[in-house]
């Protein structure tokens, strides 16, 4: 799971407040890439785990399948650089 909400409190701690409306859309919208690219580059078997990505849309993005982790650090010839590294990289967010 990738959870931002660390990363927004330090940014509340740092300006002491909230991110203005233009940073909490630009914050949604590259969490919407993200997890877009991660379901893009989701391998497909019985569809269970590119079914299994969710959002709260603002803070976290996370695969509840049993099998995302081992699937994300190699398991799987159709994604051998996992999905959400891949994604983060294409995005130059590693």
């Amino acid at each position: 799971m990738i959870d931002a909400s660390a990363f927004l409190s330090s940014i509340d701690a740092v300006f002491g407040h909230e991110l203005p409306d233009e940073g909490k859309k630009q914050q949604k919208e590259l969490l919407s890439r993200i997890m877009q690219g991660a379901i893009e580059k989701t391998p497909v078997d019985t569809g269970e785990l590119k079914a299994s990505w969710t959002t709260d849309g603002e803070t976290y993005i996370e695969n509840t399948a049993p099998h995302a982790v081992a699937v994300e650090f190699g398991s799987s010839r159709k994604a051998p650089n996992g999905m959400l590294r891949a994604t983060l990289a294409e995005l130059g967010l590693d």
